[in-house]
């Protein structure tokens, strides 16, 4: 890759230019999120939310409370709104909120376009063209590595620095990844077009340098090529595993491919690296309960022995032992999946984790949880539940510097198993309420099922939650939609009996949901926000997110400024 003669910077210049611009935006983005990182930390956010731990048990009889609170008074200590962030209202009181008929905020949009622009702007500045000069392109592709490296790895301090999940970079990380895939197959194609005009590729390629950087082209391709969204839903270990092998290949190759790239590549190894090392650092194996609900094609997974280390809203990778599958088996230690945590921390149950089955690993962890109920049906020892030794990853994502307490009024939209990530935070919702803690007033769920079947799988959790509410200063409403409802019950309340829980046997119109839920809260008492929390399938998403980007800008104001939060696994 040696540097044509032309005006102008030289490629490694323009190389260390786009690093400067990375820099400088990732150092406003951090400014902006100051103020609400260090109160983060200061309230105990990152030992919080970091490491799985056995914790404390809130209590075995008032749960989800811990025995000796009393619930005298609690109205006279809930704090008050914050002027700060009504100041910051009356600016922009949008703040989280989607451009209309589009998936990404204003912020996020202009990050991106300029992330692209900047990026492409290093390949064509000057008299280069990529075909007769590719020298341009792969310093241009180097350029953009540690950057991709940097948004991917699931303990970034990219992320942790700013308070996103880094399932929240993702899109970044996929669109400079594209490019930097781009700018290398350009690179590749330039030298290959000069060799065969000259007639030389025979002669290039026994240079060891060149099978070096073949053999990254290679593996840049693999991960390219499985990185496609039909491979990343539908065949996600196979997603994963090219795509660690593929950057991998690359990242060793391209050092003896051009030894001058390797300050470049060094610290992207050492980042790597010390990622795996967190990833095995932030593991634990426990005896895990699995109980199976058949009918509606699901399964629970309880873990007594971890009741802290993480915030509502966080989700887990969960590998089981005993699954079986390709190569005998020897898989299962490699195959892990996201799962959404629902509980919140001090329950009698510990960790939760609700996972349906619609897969292959979902359908054999619900064959597992099959078996081993029945190999305790018929056992001589009552009373017991199946189990099985579980690895847990994490906790990663999660709400982070979103607080949903701080906001007079909450809505929570939940399709499916989406549920689990609403019920850790109305659960941890109902707790600072009781602590006098919380200034959230009225929370709502919506919570969208598909049978009967389905609801029965979170009857219990429901059913405690909501009786656990009547004893707070929150007025916490659950609406439930069974979008295939029985055709011969007309009375559903049975399903959950407690007061504020309407069962609906039609679809929401997620819209006019959200709209009613504005016109509330700016009807509350000293509002001071409304929140939203959304979790469920990318269509359900991308509805509410819609719904909110449509909102009238003064109702807004009015009601303290709107927030959200979106958790989907189908990134």
């Amino acid at each position: 890759m040696s540097e044509e003669a032309q005006s102008g910077p030289t490629s490694q210049e323009l190389a260390i230019d786009l690093q400067i611009f990375f820099g400088v935006v990732l150092g406003l983005a951090f400014l902006r999120r100051l103020p609400s990182m260090l109160r983060w930390l200061a309230h105990g956010g990152l030992q919080r939310s970091t490491f799985f731990h056995a914790g404390q048990l809130d209590a075995p009889m008032l749960y989800p409370f811990r025995g000796h609170e009393t619930v005298h008074d609690i109205s006279t200590r809930r704090p008050g709104p914050n002027v700060f962030q009504r100041a910051l209202v009356s600016i922009r009181p949008t703040a989280h909120t989607p451009l209309p008929g589009m998936s990404v905020t204003l912020g996020q949009f202009i990050v991106l376009i300029l992330s692209a622009t900047a990026s492409i702007a290093i390949m064509v500045w000057g008299p280069t063209n990529p075909i007769k000069s590719p020298n341009r392109s792969g310093f241009a592709a180097i350029a953009l590595t540690p950057a991709v490296v940097g948004l991917g790895l699931k303990n970034s301090l990219v992320g942790g620095l700013g308070g996103w999940g880094y399932e929240k970079l993702n899109r970044l990380h996929r669109l400079l990844g594209r490019l930097l895939f781009l700018f290398a197959l350009l690179h590749t194609a330039g030298y290959l077009h000069m060799w065969i005009k000259a007639g030389k590729t025979a002669q290039a390629l026994q240079a060891p340098s060149m099978y070096a950087g073949l053999i990254a082209m290679i593996g840049l391709a693999l991960t390219a090529a499985i990185s496609i969204p039909f491979f990343r839903s539908n065949a996600y270990n196979l997603f994963w595993h090219s795509h660690w092998i593929g950057f991998w290949t690359y990242l060793v190759a391209i050092c003896y491919h051009v030894p001058i790239v390797r300050p470049w590549i060094v610290p992207c190894v050492i980042a790597y690296l010390g990622d795996i090392v967190l990833r095995w650092i932030r593991t634990r194996t426990a005896i895990a309960n699995v109980v199976p609900h058949t009918k509606a094609g699901y399964t629970t997974v309880t873990i007594p022995s971890l009741r802290g280390g993480w915030e509502p809203g966080q989700h887990v990778y969960l590998r089981v032992h005993g699954l079986g599958g390709m190569f005998g088996g020897l898989n299962q230690a490699l195959e892990k999946h996201p799962v959404s945590i629902a509980s919140s921390v001090g329950g009698k149950d510990g960790l939760r984790l609700i996972i349906k089955s619609n897969g292959d690993w979902s359908g054999r962890l619900l064959a597992l949880a099959q078996r081993r109920q029945n190999a305790v049906k018929y056992s001589e020892e009552k009373n017991e539940l199946g189990t099985a030794r579980v690895w847990v990853e994490g906790p990663y994502g999660g709400p982070f510097y979103t607080n949903f307490s701080v906001n007079s009024y909450v809505v929570f939209v939940a399709a499916g198993s989406g549920l689990a990530f609403v019920l850790s935070c109305a659960e941890d919702l109902v707790k600072q309420s009781r602590r006098g803690r919380c200034r959230t007033e009225t929370a709502e769920i919506v919570f969208i099922a598909r049978d009967i079947g389905t609801l029965q799988v979170f009857q219990e959790e429901l059913t405690v939650l909501m009786r656990s509410a009547n004893l707070v200063p929150l007025d916490l409403r659950l609406s439930v939609y069974l979008t295939r409802p029985p055709a011969d019950i007309n009375d559903l309340s049975y399903l959950v009996p407690q007061k504020n829980v309407k069962i609906h046997t039609s679809r929401p119109l997620i819209a006019g949901t959200v709209e009613n839920a504005l016109e509330e809260a700016r009807r509350e008492n000293n509002a001071c926000g409304l929140a939203f929390g959304i979790c469920g399938p990318p269509g359900v998403v991308r509805k509410v997110r819609a719904a909110i980007g449509g909102l009238d800008e003064q109702a807004m104001k009015e009601a303290g400024g709107v927030s959200m939060h979106c958790e989907t696994f189908a990134w």
